[in-house]
């Protein structure tokens, strides 16, 4: 069984003009001691009247600590280590946008537990203010939900290829998605604009609802640039943006290229997984279409097949 507490989060804390981020969070690959990969120790904190201020965990001092997420949905307790300027002014703040997704409850107290005021719910509120030098630890208490920040959506033009002489005036552009849903309705994440020469598609569609290979008739000889932009479900852009572009040629005068087929396999008793390996000179998009010779066929790109007897 695995687990999925794999995030993390800042404070800021700031005094004078010195600001520091603590950041604070789960790994599944991380331990509750220092690892290299995740965690940066914080120097000693300066000698007095200086700003300073650090995550505590265990008896060390740190800038980012990321504890184990080992599927304990406990809370959790770091300390705030604080150190006040002559000015005797912290302020502490927080972006807590999706914290109460990652974090079933997050507090921060005084040294007490709240007993001396100190006790803010942190997916509530976003700032507090010291101007008490007696207030030098504070408790960041944490319970994780068993999360995961999504991973970041992409899109990737796979035909044609970038470079790519293309011989007809009609050609088709197909793409991949990752952790983005294409479609119509606020039950998708958004769909994708289509981009010829920097300008919206003129020869087929400009919003595209589908990943299904997208259909351009008509386009002229010469250089052309295509970009596919994912958009959410307001037809807006994301920041920054979410794209891939190529740069193709159409020649007519070219005469096409056929492709060439090839293909791997292997075996495990009756089932069959073949593997593509075809390749087309010019990067048009192709089409796949097996016979297995039992009389099933298949159109996907790299089929697995059973067969029902030796």
């Amino acid at each position: 069984m695995g687990f999925s507490q794999d995030f993390s989060a800042t404070i800021n804390a700031a005094g004078g003009s010195s600001e520091y981020g603590l950041t604070f969070g789960f790994n599944p690959n991380a331990t509750d001691g220092y690892d290299s990969d995740y965690d940066q120790y914080a120097p000693p904190a300066p000698p007095p009247p200086a700003f300073d201020a650090a995550l505590s965990y265990g008896s060390d001092r740190y800038y980012t600590q990321i504890l184990a997420g080992d599927g304990n949905l406990s809370e959790h307790v770091y300390d705030i280590a604080l150190s006040y300027g002559s000015d005797n002014l912290i302020t502490i703040t927080w972006d807590n946008t999706g914290w109460s997704d990652m974090m079933s409850s997050c507090v921060l107290q005084d040294a007490f537990g709240g007993l001396l005021g100190i006790d803010i719910d942190m997916t509530q509120e976003n700032s507090l203010t010291l101007t008490n030098p007696a207030f030098n630890t504070l408790k960041l208490k944490v319970t994780p939900n068993d999360y995961s920040t999504p991973a970041d959506p992409s899109i990737s033009i796979t035909s044609p290829m970038d470079g790519a002489t293309m011989s007809d005036n009609d050609f088709s552009v197909s793409f991949d998605v990752e952790n983005f849903s294409v479609g119509s309705g606020s039950d998708y994440d958004g769909h994708v604009h289509a981009f010829v020469d920097g300008s919206s598609n003129a020869y087929g569609s400009y919003m595209v609802y589908s990943t299904d290979p997208i259909e351009l008739t008509g386009v002229p000889d010469g250089d052309h640039s295509i970009m596919l932009q994912l958009v959410d479900t307001s037809h807006q852009p994301f920041d920054p943006s979410i794209e891939s572009s190529i740069n193709i040629s159409v020649d007519t005068s070219v005469p096409n290229t056929a492709p060439e087929a090839s293909y791997t396999w292997t075996a495990d008793d009756l089932t069959v997984m073949f593997t593509n390996t075809s390749t087309d000179e010019d990067g048009d998009a192709l089409s796949y279409s097996w016979e297995f010779g039992d009389g099933n066929s298949s159109t996907d790109e790299s089929p697995t097949h059973m067969y029902d007897a030796a």
